[in-house]
């Protein structure tokens, strides 16, 4: 197994254009935060029960539906490069054991995918604490984001999950494809379509409710919030991750059966 990661885990950082999705997976998350942070004015403030009309921390979290682009890539990547070059041949020849080969490309999407997450969580975090400040959010009432607060703290170990599932989502769908560009489409249509369709789609609140708890990203990203509010988030921080995480032990399942039962 140590032998197939070490492969994987130079295949991965020597392929064109992958070092260059991390650094913008960070980059993304941390520019889109500043610029929504630096929008946004509290409408009031936080009284005795912290009943507060805005989540601080979902607001300096806010870039990673932008940030998470760089992650896809990179799972996608992964997937993708070996098959269109049809060196995946040699890989095989080198490594007959094909659940192996998925385990160690597993493991080594998973490990960047999530040191990528940590940089750009710490960053919105620092990013967003002295925006917020300086728009008036600590004089109104609300609490300074501290690692030291036990939800914030929740919310960021969350995110960072979060970046780790979707790059193993991303590897696992592209698996499937065995092709970059479909690979990407069929990424980003289980991540963001749901959320599209809510907003253009007629249904009724019943229906927006079940496709927000359900689907994997809006889902998975209400691991942010951590204050109680109407349209903060539509399930719970820890099962919205597990939804994540079903969807994504399901695409890898698939890759693992595509990748058993048909030829390289």
């Amino acid at each position: 197994m140590i032998r197939a990661a070490r492969a994987e885990w130079t295949k991965l950082l020597t392929m064109p254009g992958v070092v260059w999705s991390l650094l913008g997976a960070v980059g993304l998350t941390v520019g889109l935060t500043a610029l929504v942070t630096a929008a946004t004015g509290p409408l009031s403030g936080c009284g005795a029960d912290n009943n507060c009309t805005k989540d601080t921390t979902v607001l300096s979290l806010s870039g990673v539906v932008l940030g998470q682009l760089g992650v896809i890539l990179v799972g996608v990547l992964a997937a993708s490069a070996e098959y269109e070059t049809m060196l995946i041949r040699s890989t095989l020849a080198a490594q007959p054991r094909r659940g192996l080969v998925l385990l160690a490309k597993a493991v080594v999407v998973t490990a960047v995918a999530t040191a990528a997450g940590l940089l750009a969580v710490v960053g919105s975090l620092l990013t967003g604490r002295e925006i917020l400040a300086g728009n008036g959010f600590t004089a109104a009432g609300y609490p300074t984001l501290s690692p030291a607060d036990e939800q914030t703290l929740r919310a960021a170990t969350g995110t960072v999950l979060y970046f780790g599932l979707v790059g193993l989502l991303s590897l696992g769908l592209t698996m499937v494809l065995r092709h970059a560009a479909a690979g990407v489409s069929a990424v980003m249509a289980v991540l963001y379509l749901p959320t599209v369709l809510v907003l253009i789609v007629p249904m009724s609140p019943h229906l927006v409710d079940l496709v927000r708890k359900f689907s994997p990203m809006s889902a998975g990203l209400a691991v942010r919030a951590t204050v109680r509010l109407a349209d903060s988030a539509p399930i719970g921080p820890w099962a919205g991750l597990g939804v994540l995480a079903a969807y994504t032990a399901g695409c890898v399942f698939c890759g693992y059966a595509v990748l058993r039962l048909r030829d390289a």
